[in-house]
Parts: C-alpha cells; sequence; structure tokens
C-alpha cells in the first residue's frame, strides 16, 4: 500500500467526500470528542469529488481574517473535506497545520471552531478568534 504524504503547497488535488463523512456532528466523535453539547450550525454538504490546494496567507489575528485572504485562492469548503483530505493523505509531513475555515462548530463551551488536522496528524477543532501563526496552510476548493 502506498502512503502518500501532503500535497504541496498550491499543487492541485483531488478529494472525494464520501456519505459516510458528511456529518458535522459525527465529525466531532471521529476527531476523538465527547461529541455531547457540540453543535453543528452548517449546511450537509453533498458527496463526490472535487479539486483542492492548500495555500498559506501568513499571520492573521482571527479565522475571519484567514477568510478574506483565501477569497483570491479559491472557496471555503464544508469543513467536512478535511476527513476526506486526511483519508487521502494519511502520513503528515510536520510543515504546520492544516485547517478548513468552515466556523459551523459550537463547542460545548460555546466557542465558534473550525477543523484542523495538526503537524503530527491528529485532528482537532481551533477557537475562531484566536490568533493563527504564518505556518497554517488552508484547504480551499480551485475555483
Amino acid at each position: 500500500m502506498k502512503t502518500l504524504v501532503y500535497p504541496k503547497v498550491r499543487r492541485v488535488f483531488k478529494l472525494t467526500l464520501t456519505d459516510d463523512q458528511l456529518n458535522g456532528l459525527a465529525m466531532v466523535k471521529n476527531f476523538g470528542y465527547n461529541h455531547d453539547g457540540w453543535q453543528y450550525t452548517g449546511q450537509t454538504p453533498t458527496a463526490g469529488t472535487d479539486k483542492f490546494k492548500l495555500v498559506q496567507v501568513g499571520f492573521c489575528n482571527n479565522l475571519q481574517e484567514v477568510a478574506e485572504k483565501l477569497k483570491k485562492h479559491g472557496d471555503i469548503p464544508a469543513g467536512q473535506w478535511l476527513q476526506a483530505f486526511k483519508d487521502a493523505y494519511p502520513k503528515p509531513d510536520d510543515n504546520g497545520p492544516i485547517g478548513v475555515a468552515d466556523p459551523s462548530w459550537v463547542s460545548p463551551f460555546g466557542n465558534v471552531c473550525f477543523p484542523y488536522v495538526y503537524t503530527d496528524g491528529a485532528a482537532y477543532f481551533y477557537w475562531t478568534d484566536d490568533y493563527l501563526d504564518g505556518d497554517w496552510r488552508w484547504l480551499v476548493r480551485c475555483k
């Protein structure tokens, strides 16, 4: 079996989102969180295949600033695409986190969050109002 490492920044690649990856609350459990009290406020995406790339936008004060900078690079996909990314690229490259700028999750404490994969390949949710260093890479759908 071939082990695929993360694509290089700005290189276009394809991902397939399957029916079993569509549920936003199931994603909370898949990431290892107790799903009690979490809310999913986004729309459920459609299964299928699409083209994506990873981009970097530098230091940002919060997710809103990230989203503004991402507009010139592509469309922000539903956060569930991160599961498709992890399945397609199981071997992390230790070059920084990869996020999807989709603030559709609310923690039991009321924090609005987005999904990301840490440098070591573990998946988490990050608070939208926290700063984001320049080493973050962002998954965007190609225009």
